[in-house]
């Protein structure tokens, strides 16, 4: 930690890059790509989606 920030260590960046393509870095890496795609429901849109029904299609696609 540095500055009241924490830093990636180049083995931390290792550690990242050649872990196991499955599981929760999958999933981690999935919505990663999601977020950073997509912008928020009702932002710009020509159609309305309610927060509430976002989150509950959000929990549902997780869901175990």
């Amino acid at each position: 930690m540095q500055d009241g920030f924490f830093r990636l260590t180049p083995a931390g960046e290792t550690l990242w890059r050649t872990r196991p393509r499955s599981g929760l870095s999958s999933t981690v890496d999935t919505m990663h790509g999601i977020l950073t795609r997509n912008r928020p429901p009702g932002s710009g849109s020509t159609w309305r989606l309610a927060e509430g029904d976002y989150a509950a299609a959000v929990r549902a696609a997780f869901a175990p």
